[in-house]
């Protein structure tokens, strides 16, 4: 399955890469190719590195269990088979969900800017996969039939490009309205994007935190986490015919049960024990940290 119709980032001219370098004929804009072609190369994305085996497990539960599903439904209302979609995970990490999806035989492509980059390798096939900003993507209109992204839009428009810090620029309404107009942009009809992230609106927040404890209280009126009507806002202004609605978590959502301590008579428990007995109970997210989160959908139907 080769790669859709590519386009220059900065002006959207068509690209035809061939061998390991490419310049658009139009802006003279420059982008190399070391094992996969990086259309982002001024972006420096800067994130704490974290074990990989666990995020690999959520990426892949993620997607059988959540996207699937989805996908499913989509190809139905398509009157289409599920392994005829083209779907772009926006911000995929290690590639794991791609590579899930394309073991059901879903032609499914990632793009990232983080680090998580350097284990795309070590993926079945090691192709499908792109250094691109989800603001500026490298397909042609139309190119995919869905568009996921699963705790991204957060991290857009933050001070300084990080992945570990709260504290938005001035315009990160418009880098977030940016970010969507770029996935529904990429997106055909009927088509569906999952934009899923912890909810602004919930004061707790079981993602971003620092420590052992398994929990971030904020307020709802910070503005780092989106809320469901500023989605549905970008959304509107991006395109206004499209359906945008609330989907439940079901199937994504899982909880760790806290273990019990097996003391001798009289013994109390140490703080070490009570340490660990807190930080093993809290949420699981497909065996990562877990969330009270808004999952939105936009959709265009056949007729548009």
């Amino acid at each position: 399955m080769p790669l859709p119709p590519l386009i220059c980032p900065a002006c959207r001219a068509p690209l035809d890469p061939a061998g390991a370098r490419v310049a658009c004929s139009s802006c003279g804009r420059g982008y190399t190719s070391e094992g996969h072609w990086d259309f982002a190369p001024d972006l420096v994305f800067t994130d704490i590195e974290t074990p990989c085996h666990v995020e690999e497990q959520g990426e892949r539960l993620r997607a059988e269990r959540f996207y699937l599903p989805l996908l499913r439904e989509l190809a139905d209302q398509a009157e289409k088979p599920v392994t005829e979609l083209r779907v772009l995970d926006d911000g995929c990490g290690f590639g794991a969900g791609v590579e899930y999806l394309r073991s059901q035989g879903i032609d499914a492509i990632g793009v990232d800017v983080g680090w998580r980059s350097q284990e795309w390798q070590q993926r079945d096939p090691p192709w499908p996969y792109l250094r691109a900003d989800g603001r500026a993507l490298p397909f042609a209109d139309g190119s995919f039939d869905a568009v996921v992204s699963f705790g991204v839009i957060e991290h857009v428009g933050i001070a300084g490009e990080s992945g570990v810090s709260e504290e938005v620029a001035p315009d990160y309404q418009e880098h977030r309205g940016r970010y969507v107009s770029e996935a529904l942009r990429i997106l055909r009809s009927p088509g569906v994007v999952v934009l899923s992230q912890p909810n602004g609106s919930c004061p707790v927040d079981f993602w971003h935190y620092a420590g052992r404890v398994p929990a971030r209280w904020h307020s709802p009126r910070q503005p780092f986490l989106p809320r469901y009507r500023e989605l549905a806002r970008w959304a509107k202004e991006a395109d206004s015919a499209v359906d945008v609605e609330s989907v439940s978590p079901h199937r994504l959502l899982a909880f760790e049960r806290i273990p019990a301590l097996e003391l001798a008579p009289g013994e109390s428990p140490s703080k070490d024990l009570g340490d660990e007995r807190q930080h093993r109970g809290g949420a699981q997210v497909e065996g990562d940290r877990g969330q009270l989160g808004a999952f939105e959908r936009v959709g265009r139907g056949r007729d548009r």
